[in-house]
């Protein structure tokens, strides 16, 4: 049959099997459908990675060629192996306060320009990445805000950021500046606390900001940040935004980079095993079958229950155990006790078993890959997280004295292997410590605006008049 633009002829018939097992049928498709199905087949093949379908598809040497033909990648791969060693150590500080490595930023960087037109490559800077907001007021039109709600903050808090200022017509006064709010209860009264930051006058190259405010200890339910640009014809350039309070940081954190009785703080140590060394950032303890021995790793830190407290680990079980040996035939254990409360943890190869004085549950689980578990108790509750998914709660009746140790133990008949990136504790409130509270690089959530936590107490971002241009922007850092 004749072929018409590439595809069949205006008499479109075809018999096929719907499986190897199944008759012939024969099925027809309408002459409209043609240039239609044309089109889509060359969207298909322009896309820079070609797909039709994922069912039986196979990749020849003819789809390869058009994926290396329609993707920037392996150009992209050239020009970063093609970078002196300290301008690609340049790319990796960039890029650290977004939480990526530096090809990642680099990447977006080279692809933003090509597809722009613009040179390449392009000059990492460490005060923002490729995208940014850009807070506008031309004429003055109006009483331009950007605004920051976060609720349930501890003091001192730090609020920083990076921007860049160009000024269109001078005025006079502080057009450019921000105001922090924080409210707090005191003697049955709700009370506040202010800070006020000014920028200088004129153009202001890109510059770092770091301000820190309010009363230490002191628990705020509600900051507000406003960042002003009332009558004032300039562009503000923003990147980097971060905001923090006291309890978002470990009180202890051991990285596996060296032997726990020679971290910063050291850790006592109790036994030995055969094998204990640091391979990685990694640390390696293993004990051969048939051994009694053991090796322990502890701190007494100071918990307040009513406070709470959290534990935190990755741990990976290379050799060990099952479960179904019995109670007592872990191969590592992990103990969380803040002076009130008490839980072990109990590892083998295919689970978990939760020690609660005398009563043991079993947690079916696949151990022998890295994960995160984290331990977390106040009152008389204990959650236990798997990653950040709660697998394990229960109310603790176990009393025992203040103590946060890890171990591993030799086993009859079984090998035993562990495997450690980090352990760390933190006394605080039931948050995940290590995260800051706003950690705003605008290069993955640029634009987005968060809806009211609940009706009194809001989260996130407001733009005033509203988010669009003139008055806001996402565009291209330079």
């Amino acid at each position: 049959m004749a072929k018409v633009k590439g595809f069949l002829s205006q008499d479109v018939q075809e018999e096929r099997k719907e499986t190897p097992d199944s008759p012939f049928s024969t099925i027809e498709i309408p002459p409209s459908w043609i240039p239609l199905m044309e089109k889509i087949i060359n969207w298909y093949d322009n896309a820079i990675y070609p797909v039709w379908t994922i069912f039986g598809y196979k990749k020849t040497r003819s789809w390869r060629q058009r994926a290396r033909d329609h993707t920037w990648i392996t150009e992209i791969k050239t020009a970063w192996a093609a970078l002196a060693a300290a301008v690609k150590a340049n790319w990796k500080t960039a890029a650290t306060f977004v939480k990526r490595n530096g090809y990642q930023l680099f990447v977006k960087d080279y692809a933003y320009r090509k597809r722009n037109h613009l040179s390449l490559p392009g000059i990492p800077n460490v005060l923002h990445q490729a995208e940014g907001l850009l807070m506008s007021n031309p004429g003055p039109v109006a009483q331009v805000r950007l605004q920051r709600d976060d609720v349930i903050l501890t003091g001192q808090i730090t609020l920083a950021f990076n921007y860049k200022k160009v000024e269109n017509a001078p005025t006079g006064g502080d057009p450019f500046n921000f105001v922090a709010t924080l409210y707090y209860f005191e003697d049955g009264l709700i009370k506040t606390e202010a800070h006020t930051w000014n920028a200088p006058a004129g153009n202001v190259a890109w510059a770092a900001v770091s301000e820190t405010y309010g009363t230490a200890d002191r628990v705020y339910f509600h900051h507000r940040v406003i960042f002003y640009l009332d009558d004032y014809d300039a562009d503000v350039y923003f990147a980097n935004f971060l905001l923090r309070d006291k309890t978002r940081a470990w009180t202890v954190t051991y990285d596996g980079t060296v032997f726990p009785e020679n971290a910063t703080p050291a850790w006592a140590k109790t036994g030995t095993v055969s094998t204990e060394k640091i391979w990685g950032n990694r640390l390696h303890l293993a004990e051969v079958a048939d051994s009694a021995n053991s090796v322990v790793y502890s701190r007494t830190p100071t918990f307040v229950n009513a406070v709470g407290s959290s534990v935190k680990w990755r741990l990976k079980i290379e050799k060990g155990t099952q479960k179904d040996a019995g109670n007592d035939e872990y191969v590592v254990k992990v103990v969380h006790s803040d002076g009130t409360r008490k839980v072990e943890y109990l590892f083998y190869q295919n689970g978990i078993i939760f020690k609660l004085g005398d009563e043991y549950h079993k947690y079916h689980y696949d151990t022998r890959k890295y994960k995160t578990y984290k331990s977390y108790i106040q009152g008389d509750r204990l959650y236990f997280f798997i990653g950040r998914t709660v697998v394990f709660r229960h109310e603790l009746e176990t009393t025992g004295g203040r103590e946060v140790s890890f171990g591993h133990y030799g086993r009859d008949d079984h090998e035993g292997e562990s495997r450690w990136g980090f352990l760390k504790y933190f006394h605080g409130a039931d948050e995940d410590p290590g995260f800051d509270i706003l950690r705003e690089g605008w290069w993955l959530k640029a634009g987005e605006i968060w809806e009211p936590d609940t009706l009194y107490r809001k989260k996130g971002w407001t733009f005033l008049p509203e988010y669009h241009v003139p008055y806001f922007n996402v565009v291209y850092l330079t």
